[in-house]
């Protein structure tokens, strides 16, 4: 029996996996936060925040998640308060149920907030290896 992703299951029928695998990082983890938000909020919820969160941002949501998760981690924060945490923390349980990994929501929030550099490069290291399941899932 093949598993599918959430991911997968709700992609635009226009959208392939070789249109995917051929995705920057930045890209891919901008469609992924979408499509665990939407699952998450619901569809207009959920694009409702995505529009606040790029107005907020002035720029990709992508990007500033790969370069900058700090400031995502807080944009959030001014949408959603102390529930960001828990928001976070079902994000990061869904994407271990469909990654089958053990990522620690904690630590991920941790990481999130520390202005330290280390920390960002490895949180970018986790998206890696997201980013990296997801590419070898699609193909």
């Amino acid at each position: 029996m093949e598993r599918r992703l959430l991911v997968l299951r709700t992609m635009s029928p226009n959208t392939s996996s070789s249109d995917i695998s051929s995705t920057s990082n930045a890209e891919i983890l901008r469609e992924l936060f979408r499509k665990i938000l939407h699952s998450l909020l619901g569809e207009s919820a959920g694009e409702t925040v995505l529009l606040l969160l790029e107005k907020n941002l002035q720029q990709d949501l992508g990007r500033t998640l790969w370069e900058d998760p700090r400031r995502i981690y807080y944009e959030l924060f001014k949408i959603f308060g102390e529930g960001t945490k828990v928001l976070i923390n079902i994000m990061i349980s869904r994407i271990n149920q469909e990654f089958k990994l053990n990522i620690e929501s904690e630590k991920i929030m941790k990481l999130a907030c520390s202005k330290d550099q280390s920390s960002a490069e490895e949180l970018r290291s986790i998206m890696r290896l997201i980013v990296k399941l997801y590419r070898d899932f699609m193909n």
